[in-house]
């Protein structure tokens, strides 16, 4: 509403908490000046802490995308998707799901949603929108699959670590798909779960020729991804830790049947030395056990090593390799 002031003058201080406290409240001694509207607006209410239905059951999901955009659930990071079910539902025959707009999430909520899927803490959080390498699968999968946002104003107090004392709302929120909210857990191995292995290749280069090629034998190449921002990085693998296992299980990675050799002592052979040392070391580390016959079964790191090119891996590989692998093509070697 608007209130029509008199044609006196008052005088506030900006301190004054009703209008006779100020001065000259009854004077009417003053020259005319032009009428003055006052726009009044109502103190709102405080908005209430939301309460959970009783006897609900939340579990969390982590939802990250392959390099083809297809779904995975078995990362320790990725988009949160909710699923809440009322208490004694075994089969979650009367549920609902969908994501969790990140309004008010701490890192301490962040840390319950991890530990909730057995992980140690997050170590990072943020919305779809933060992370570039998210935004593509994840808008995909909103518009596939009618993903709808099921949670909002998530509010851990801290200090508890129990979701049980954390508040929220279901189906009633002022979010978009941008501010969905994705974490990123501690898995308490030594793969930083901010990166992650994209594609390989192996390279060698013919006296006659102006650029390394794919080959069976030779330098090894492996393209990795920061998973927040998305940028790609192409470089060789250090052979601190490496084995026979970790060749075969690389080979059969790139789509060879296995592996025949490896060393590091010769990649001069294979690739000049002024095109590797354009290249970063993006894995050292790398440690397959006995018997194991995926990447997934070695611990590795990823972007963090203490070696030289002296160490690059040089890898050969049985058979003709998988020509539907992608293979990163480095801009730092030449095109001429």
């Amino acid at each position: 509403s608007s209130v029509e002031f008199m044609e006196d003058t008052y005088l506030f201080n900006e301190t004054e908490a009703a209008i006779y406290n100020c001065t000259d409240y009854n004077s009417t001694e003053c020259e005319e000046i032009p009428m003055v509207w006052l726009i009044c607006y109502e103190e709102p209410e405080p908005t209430p802490e939301p309460t959970p239905e009783p006897n609900l059951e939340v579990v969390f999901q982590l939802v990250s995308f392959d390099d083809a955009g297809e779904v995975i659930h078995d990362r320790p990071e990725g988009v949160v998707i909710a699923v809440a079910s009322h208490s004694g539902d075994e089969d979650f025959e009367d549920f609902q799901f969908g994501s969790v707009c990140d309004d008010y999430v701490t890192s301490n909520a962040a840390d319950i949603i991890c530990k909730s899927k057995g992980y140690e803490r997050a170590i990072d959080f943020g919305n779809v929108q933060d992370y570039e390498a998210y935004r593509h699968g994840w808008n995909e999968t909103v518009y596939r699959e009618n993903v709808e946002i099921l949670m909002d104003d998530l509010r851990c107090p801290e200090g508890t670590d129990d979701f049980a004392n954390c508040t929220y709302t279901l189906n009633k929120h002022n979010c978009d798909h941008n501010e969905d909210l994705v974490v990123f857990c501690d898995a308490g191995d030594s793969n930083s779960t901010d990166y992650r292995i994209i594609s390989g290749v192996i390279y060698a280069q013919e006296d006659d020729e102006d650029v390394p090629h794919p080959s069976n034998e030779g330098l090894l190449v492996v393209g990795v991804v920061n998973t927040r921002t998305g940028e790609e990085t192409y470089g060789t693998v250090c052979d601190d830790g490496w084995s026979m296992a970790s060749a075969h299980i690389a080979c059969r990675a790139l789509g060879y049947e296995s592996a025949y050799m490896w060393n590091n002592t010769s990649s001069a052979a294979y690739v000049p030395d002024h095109l590797v040392d354009e290249l970063e070391i993006v894995m050292d580390g790398v440690s397959c056990p006995g018997g194991a016959v995926d990447l997934d079964e070695c611990s590795y790191d990823l972007m963090n090593h203490d070696c030289s090119h002296s160490e690059d891996v040089i890898l050969g590989c049985t058979g003709e390799g998988n020509s539907t692998s992608p293979s990163p093509r480095p801009t730092e070697y030449p095109t001429s």
